[in-house]
Order: C-alpha cells, then structure tokens, then sequence
C-alpha cells in the first residue's frame, strides 16, 4: 500500500495537476505530472466508467495501486503524478500493468536513470 505521503487525494490537488500538469501516455495509461515542492512523489488514480463496472474499475485501481508501490522507488522526488486508465487496461495482469506504469513514467521523465539513485545500476 502507497504510504499516506505519496497519495494524492484532494480534489483541488488533482484539478491543479490537470490544469498545470504536462501529459504523456502509452496504449494502456495517461499520466499527468506537475512539479511541486514537497519533496516526495504523490500519486492518485482516475479510472472512468469506460473501463467497466464498479469490480473492474476497483480492480484496475488496485493494480494500478500495487504497481506504483513497487514502483515509486524509483521515481524522481517532487512531483504530483495522476494516472488515467484507458480501457485497454481491462483484464491486464500485475505484470502487464507495472510494464505499463514504467513506461509511461520512463516517458514523462521521472524515472531515475541509471545511477541518478536508488534504482541505479540496474537496466
């Protein structure tokens, strides 16, 4: 589970990513991302109703959830990162979604590179 500081979960903090935020995407994934202070990364998840029904877009959040907790080690600090399901993530396995995760962080640019910190040396 995401530690309490890295989730994003003010209505008004997901508005400011959207407005302010720059935008990258994959088939599977949107992510906006906005600079911010704080000094960590903050994460929150939309997933509309062209997903599926209320168990299939829970499930999506929970994947996406478990991807990013795995994940966010990696992730340069100072940044609000809002994912955006697309439909395609629909029946996805955990492994298929943590791909996904990464490379869409990988584009945006927030992903440490090789030796830049704790995910260093490993490619």
């Amino acid at each position: 589970m995401l530690p309490k500081a890295h989730r994003l979960r003010r209505s008004r903090d997901f508005g400011e990513a959207f407005a302010r935020g720059r935008s990258c995407s994959n088939d599977h994934l949107r992510l906006v991302v906005r600079r911010q202070d704080a000094g960590v990364v903050r994460v929150g998840f939309v997933v509309g109703k062209k997903v599926g029904g209320a168990v299939v877009r829970n499930r999506v959040k929970r994947l996406l959830r478990a991807a990013c907790t795995d994940t966010v080690g990696m992730w340069r600090p100072g940044a609000d990162a809002v994912f955006v399901a697309r439909a395609s993530l629909r029946g996805k396995r955990l492994a298929d979604v943590r791909a996904a995760v990464i490379d869409v962080v990988r584009r945006s640019g927030l992903l440490l590179e090789s030796g830049d910190g704790p995910a260093g040396g490993r490619r």
